[in-house]
């Protein structure tokens, strides 16, 4: 608004706003019943801040009368700034902001066209822009240390970096729902790390929580993720250190989930596997992959084996790229893994991107009787009408386990506790009957619902990640069943932080 001196708009996730991210008024001599309309704002700062997929083109939903926004940051006047002032240009630095392909969004803005008097400074900010528009064109403002990806329209502002960013994702479009804030967390190869330029009086956190470096990082967050997997990108462009399980397998630019290039394996018998040293013994991992499969209905895998105890695995049948997991915890004197991604049988290839183990920082389970133990679902409470029980012979282990009704049965609890901003592991163990699912999920967290389906008669493990919005310390977790001629069961569930 008019008049403001010394404002701090920080650690903000906002999602697909109408009015865009932020508008920033000029002062104007003609609101008489506005006294304040006539003085220039100062000391403006927008930092840490993630924007998703903010403005759009539709009209205002209130009044046709005003012009619609098409910005995310919006100057709808002339750029607010105060002659004399020790600070008098806006200062809009480590922010991250995202704009689908197709949209007439301009990064910053005003309704009025593309170009403005004033001046503004914009440094360390990370911006995916896939769409048709850029950067208002204005003289003597500052840039510095940005990196822009995406096609570029001719007016990008100077002092930038053009890189793919290697963000965490998946990264949304226009047709989905909110992938949640963390979705936007630099990878650790990425090239905005360690990468900005230093600012003084920064608030000394970001996005999340962690202290700011001499030497900053572009975009609202200050580390990346920290996987142990050497090259699980494949962005290299060749398999080092990936050593072939099996014929056929090779690195590929034709597809991938993150960057440039994804694991390609042959139609059976082939994949890939890698030695991950720098293990803890005695500790919880989490091996992740985006995976996906060409055919429909055949069968993709990533597992771990020689780490101090059973071989485990998960497998995908999906055909657009899915994250699949698996958690292990290491022997007592195991410092090293192995990991693999693996197609066993049928006639077309399965593909393996963003490979990643992070630590499970602290093993305490947040689920209230997750294991069923009690012999009662207290504190579960029902998710449908249908009755459960908890009886003896669904166990996995221990004493008892949960069984669902055949179809619209389940139980769900809402867990607190948690950190915003911060990414936890749900996992469990499932079985229905052959041919029929049952899925864990997670909802209420301040990012979009994710669950894990399992198909088959024999219990297997089930692993959903997720990321908690930058206010939410609550979220609700499920096991339920929704169609089908048999019941299922559930146990041992539990959520862990991860990272």
């Amino acid at each position: 608004d008019w008049g403001n001196h010394n404002s701090t708009i920080q650690y903000n996730y906002s999602r697909n706003n109408s009015g865009g991210f932020l508008m920033m008024m000029p002062k104007i001599s003609n609101w008489p019943q506005e006294p304040r309309s006539a003085l220039a704002s100062d000391g403006t700062v927008v930092r840490y801040n993630v924007s998703e997929d903010d403005t759009n083109t539709a009209s205002c939903p209130i009044t046709s009368n005003f012009n619609r926004t098409h910005e995310v940051i919006d100057f709808p006047g002339a750029i607010p700034n105060l002659a004399g002032s020790p600070a008098p240009l806006p200062d809009i630095y480590n922010n991250t902001i995202y704009i689908s392909s197709g949209q007439q969004t301009w990064v910053v803005g005003t309704r009025s066209g593309g170009t403005q008097p004033g001046s503004y400074m914009f440094r360390n900010n990370l911006v995916v822009n896939y769409g048709i528009r850029g950067y208002l064109a204005t003289t003597g403002s500052v840039f510095a240390n940005n990196l822009l990806y995406g096609p570029r329209n001719g007016n990008e502002p100077t002092g930038s970096v053009y890189l793919s960013p290697q963000l965490a994702g998946p990264l949304e479009s226009a047709a989905q729902a909110s992938v949640g804030a963390g979705a936007y967390q630099p990878r650790e190869s990425s090239p905005a790390l360690g990468a900005g330029v230093s600012i003084a009086s920064n608030g000394g956190r970001d996005f999340v929580g962690n202290p700011i470096g001499a030497v900053p990082s572009i975009g609202a967050y200050e580390k990346g993720t920290t996987s142990l997997v050497r090259n699980g990108s494949f962005d290299s462009g060749a398999l080092t250190p990936w050593t072939l399980s099996g014929a056929g397998s090779s690195v590929t630019t034709s597809t991938a989930f993150n960057g440039t290039s994804s694991l390609q394996t042959g139609h059976a018998n082939s994949g890939v596997e890698n030695i991950v040293s720098g293990l803890t013994p005695s500790t919880t991992y989490l091996l992740s992959a985006w995976v996906k499969v060409a055919v429909t209905d055949e069968q993709l895998a990533i597992g771990v084996k020689n780490y101090g105890g059973t071989e485990t695995y998960s497998k995908s049948t999906d055909t657009a790229w899915a994250l699949n997991t698996v958690l292990f915890t290491t022997g007592s004197t195991n410092t090293t893994a192995t990991i693999y991604c693996y197609k066993n049988t049928g006639s077309g290839a399965g593909f393996c991107d963003d490979v990643s183990i992070v630590k499970v920082t602290n093993p305490a389970n947040l689920v209230v009787n997750g294991g069923f133990e009690t012999g009662t679902r207290t504190p579960w409470t029902l998710s449908s009408s249908v009755a459960v029980s908890v009886t003896a012979s669904a166990a996995h282990s221990g004493s008892f386990g949960l069984a669902t009704g055949v179809a619209n049965s389940g139980v769900q609890q809402t867990i607190s506790g948690l950190q915003p901003g911060t990414t936890y592991v749900l996992t469990g163990w499932l079985h229905s009957v052959s041919g029929e699912q049952i899925a864990l999920g997670v909802k209420s967290a301040g990012a979009a619902e994710a669950f894990h389906a399992v198909t088959g008669a024999t219990y297997a493990p089930a692993a959903v990640v997720f990321t908690t919005g930058t206010a939410n310390t609550q979220a609700t977790v499920y096991c339920y069943k929704g169609t089908g001629s048999g019941a299922g069961a559930c146990d041992d569930l539990a959520v862990m932080p991860v990272g």
